[in-house]
């Protein structure tokens, strides 16, 4: 819980360094939130899930789902998780700015898929582009994942 306290208290901290369980306490409780806790919460109050319609490319259906509730906490926690991840990066002798691309990267990975979705709504059915599609769309979230595992549990070279 002390991890956690301290993510709030050096929410504009951009210098020093961050451990790994500065980093992976707030971080796993957050997506803890968004992604089963804020959805099952949601659903049970009678709220419906922010629903885009299921989105069609070639042969590829792409359902997008979301509680409102994780966009909130995700506008709320930008700047602290910002602060945190340039932290670590810098923990691990690593560019600082890279916390910058990760705290930002679920911005930059939505607004890249809706400009998939809008290019490729003339792409043919072929299983070469659905191949390509999945590529693009799977590529940024192994380097999510990644980097995520690295600060979570990597320390100090």
């Amino acid at each position: 819980m002390n991890s956690y306290l301290l993510f709030w208290k050096r929410a504009f901290d951009f210098k020093g360094k961050s451990s790994v369980n500065d980093f992976k306490i707030p971080f796993n409780i957050h997506l803890l939130l968004a992604f089963i806790i804020f959805p099952f919460i949601h659903t049970f109050v009678g709220g419906k899930l922010w629903t885009i319609q299921d989105i069609e490319i070639g042969n590829l259906v792409i359902p997008i789902k979301i509680s409102s509730w994780a966009l909130y906490l995700y506008a709320v926690t930008y700047i602290p998780a910002l602060a945190l991840s340039m932290r670590r990066y810098h923990d691990l002798n690593e560019e600082k700015e890279k916390g910058l691309l990760f705290a930002t990267f679920p911005v930059i990975y939505i607004i890249g898929v809706f400009m998939l979705l809008i290019a490729g709504q003339g792409l043919s059915d072929t299983s070469l582009v659905t191949i390509i599609i999945v590529i693009v769309l799977v590529l940024p979230v192994i380097w999510f994942i990644t980097e995520w595992f690295k600060l979570s549990y990597k320390n100090r070279k």
